[in-house]
């Protein structure tokens, strides 16, 4: 998958995007196209889990929003890491944030549908 395969897929976190591109040029980060997929796929998965969370369907929130943090999670945080190592000065939220979010309204799903232990 190239930047502009994902540009066409008109993703639409323009953040995740230019992180892409930031790293896609550098030799030193291991990111590889399987992981660009599968971190597309989890942001994706977040943005169908939080129109579901938006219109109260709790029980597809969690489902979509697990399975975004499945799918996504490992490929942010490389994501991160690498981009940690080439810029000291960036701004750590902005490459994970979504995941953050997805963390964030499973939870507060799964306290809507009073699973408090799932909740963590």
């Amino acid at each position: 998958m190239t930047i502009s395969s994902i540009k066409r897929k008109k993703v639409k976190g323009d953040a995740l995007v230019s992180l892409l591109e930031e790293l896609s040029d550098d030799e030193e980060t291991d990111i590889s196209s399987f992981m660009r997929q599968r971190l597309i796929m989890g942001y994706e998965q977040s943005l169908e889990a939080k129109a579901a969370y938006e219109a109260k369907d709790y029980q597809s929130a969690v489902q979509l929003y697990e399975e975004a943090i499945q799918i996504g999670r490992k490929p942010a945080m490389a994501l991160e890491e690498a981009r940690s190592s080439v810029d000291s000065n960036h701004d750590s939220i902005k490459g994970v944030y979504w995941l953050v979010d997805s963390f964030r309204n499973s939870c507060r799903a799964r306290l809507a549908l009073k699973d408090i232990d799932g909740a963590r």
